[in-house]
């Protein structure tokens, strides 16, 4: 299980949510099932208490100001809190609802793999690598936050478990943002090798039947994770919306606030973070894409030569199949069927941060 092992850590958080069904080889218990469901169930349940029992959206404010915060500032800041705990809830219903699709497509990118490794396909598995770094590196942060957060006093006591419950939801957002990243990163690891072989391997019609295997899993990316991305993406350009917003009313109003220098700076360390991921995750799409692009290129090796009449029709038959996918295959990568996640996508996910910022903007105006 060379893909999945080189995901590391980000896979095994998605077998904790979105497959907790997931298993390769061997049958799956079914206390293991349930061990793997249980922080699902917890986190679902905590929720539910949240929004139906308590009242906290109503009196909850996430730091400890010296003055009281009201108006169009309070109910950015409250919506912050209303805009993670749904957006997560709603990855995970996402994922769990493509959960077959997103359990094929590995299954197929695993399958793929095993033939390639017959051709000198190989992967480096550390355990510190890329992958285990960045979620490791998410975890320390939002933790580190918190505990800034109780050294300077800016947490009311009375809200610290929903705080902590924040900053779980917030890991859970970033850790799925990395595993979509480092899921195309992996994927094109896999791309890169093929493109490798069509232009030196002999044997071109072997390498058709890899390629068409590997065609085979373009449309299953979209169908397992691209709603789940742009549930993701929504919670990440609301977020960076709210922190924009909190940062001028922190320097131009709210000067007040307890801890303000360090508030601030770490609302500028978010909002770099959101924007990092962001960028990176439509970076990876981009370049997938035009990989993808590339390998649909290949049919010149095998279909620009004249027709041969007393060619097969076997062979014939596949040298059209080829020529189908290569024109009517998605080589993008889609969030929910509407936004390309690639340089295109990126200017499209701007806009939108930049509509809802107005639109807070004009909300303050409203209110003075």
């Amino acid at each position: 299980m060379f893909f999945t092992d080189s995901l590391g850590i980000l896979f095994i958080f998605q077998k904790y949510t979105t497959i907790p069904n997931f298993h390769y080889k061997s049958p799956l218990k079914l206390c293991t099932i349930i061990l793997r469901t249980l922080p699902l169930i917890l986190f679902i349940l905590w929720f539910l208490v949240e929004f139906f029992i308590s009242n906290f959206y109503k009196t909850i404010h996430p730091n400890n100001p010296n003055e009281n915060i009201v108006g169009v500032t309070d109910f950015a800041m409250k919506l912050s809190y209303f805009v993670n705990r749904y957006t997560v809830t709603g990855m995970i219903v996402t994922g769990l609802r493509n959960n077959i699709h997103h359990i094929k497509l590995i299954y197929k990118i695993l399958a793929l793999e095993d033939k390639l490794r017959c051709l000198a396909f190989k992967r480096n598995i550390k355990l510190i690598s890329r992958c285990n770094i960045e979620a490791a590196s998410v975890i320390v942060f939002n933790c580190s936050l918190m505990l800034g957060y109780c050294l300077f006093d800016m947490i009311d006591s009375n809200f610290f478990i929903v705080q902590f419950y924040s900053m779980i939801v917030y890991i859970f957002g970033s850790m799925m943002f990395l595993y979509f990243i480092n899921f195309f990163r992996e994927f094109i690891k896999i791309l890169n090798f093929i493109i490798d072989l069509t232009k030196m391997y002999g044997n071109r019609f072997r390498i058709q039947a890899i390629v068409q295997k590997f065609c085979r899993t373009i449309p299953l990316v979209n169908s397992a994770l691209g709603n789940m991305i742009f549930v993701d993406l929504v919670q990440h350009v609301l977020l960076a919306v709210l922190t924009i917003y909190y940062l001028l009313w922190l320097t131009f109003e709210g000067t007040y606030v307890r801890a303000h220098e360090a508030v601030t700076i770490a609302c500028y360390i978010w909002l770099i973070t959101i924007f990092g991921l962001i960028i990176e995750l439509c970076r990876v799409g981009n370049k997938l894409k035009r990989k993808i692009q590339q390998l649909m290129d290949f049919q010149k090796y095998i279909l620009c030569p004249i027709e041969d009449a007393l060619q097969s029709k076997s062979i014939k038959f596949n040298k059209e199949q080829l020529q189908l996918w290569r024109f009517h295959i998605e080589t993008r990568i889609l969030a929910a069927e509407s936004i390309e996640i690639n340089n295109k996508g990126y200017f499209t996910v701007l806009s939108f941060i930049i509509t809802y910022f107005i639109i807070l903007i004009q909300f303050k105006q409203m209110e003075e």
